[in-house]
């Protein structure tokens, strides 16, 4: 059942969707490097200290609260991190 559920969330959730909602941060914020930092330490957070969630709910948050082992691979909707802080370095919003 998890690979059909992980079809039927990439199917509705957008990856353009988090870079907008990037960019409109960023815009809000006023320095794309602070969104970008703060990305790479909740991210980093969530390696050293996942959250214990149900995985219907990781796509709601900003970065992916799952680890990488096990069937949780399969609701990995994110993009990474690291692409959406390459998008800062190519990208001045």
């Amino acid at each position: 059942i998890a690979p059909a559920a992980s079809l039927i969330l990439r199917a509705n959730t957008s990856v353009s969707a988090y870079y907008k909602a990037d960019e409109f941060a960023s815009q809000l914020i006023g320095d794309s490097q602070l969104l970008a930092h703060a990305l790479w330490k909740l991210d980093s957070y969530s390696h050293t200290q996942p959250l214990l969630i149900p995985a219907s709910t990781a796509h709601m948050f900003i970065v992916n609260p799952l680890t990488p082992k096990g069937w949780f691979r399969y609701f990995f909707v994110q993009p990474s991190v690291k692409k959406r802080i390459k998008k800062f370095d190519r990208k001045n919003y």
